[in-house]
């Protein structure tokens, strides 16, 4: 009776470990902060972030997106172009408290250009606009956070020509 419950206490603990760990493990694969001002883990194809308290909405009229926080780096909008043309990027960013949160632009060169970039208590509603011009390639809009910022982002892409 004594071994049956000292068997059940040691494979709980076995068990709560082994969830445990490959958790903890997973956390120090990625070092979110130290991504804001590497481009190549900004270029990088996968999306890597944590994040909490997050809404976000994508339709016909652009994304939206509330966060907590944020860390790490997350893809808004991509194209595969199949020849130079422009875009209008239509955006609003703030960063209610805490940390830095960028917008950025990803080319088929991979090269990355800054299209906005906030830091603690920076709050707007102004739209802004930006006329880009994309090469022929895969072109994406990223958004990177550091420092866990609070993030509020509207962001719509319009097309000004030809695709």
């Amino acid at each position: 009776m004594v071994f049956d419950s000292m068997l059940k206490k040691l494979l709980a603990v076995v068990l709560s470990c082994g969830m445990v760990l490959p958790l903890n493990g997973c956390a120090d694969k990625y070092d979110f902060n130290a991504m804001y001002d590497n481009d190549s883990e900004i270029v990088a194809a996968e999306d890597v972030y944590s994040v909490s308290i997050y809404s976000f909405r994508s339709d016909d009229n652009g994304t939206k997106i509330h966060t907590g926080s944020f860390v790490g780096v997350k893809t808004l909008w991509d194209a595969d172009v199949y020849r130079d043309c422009d875009i209008d990027i239509i955006y609003t960013l703030s960063v209610r408290k805490g940390g830095r949160a960028k917008i950025v632009l990803v080319t088929p060169e991979d090269e990355v250009i800054i299209l906005a970039e906030n830091t603690d208590n920076t709050v707007t509603d102004v739209l802004e606009t930006q006329t880009v011009s994309l090469g022929i390639g895969y072109n994406s809009i990223k958004l990177v956070g550091a420092e866990s910022p609070a993030i509020d982002l509207v962001l719509r892409v319009k097309p000004t020509g030809m695709w």
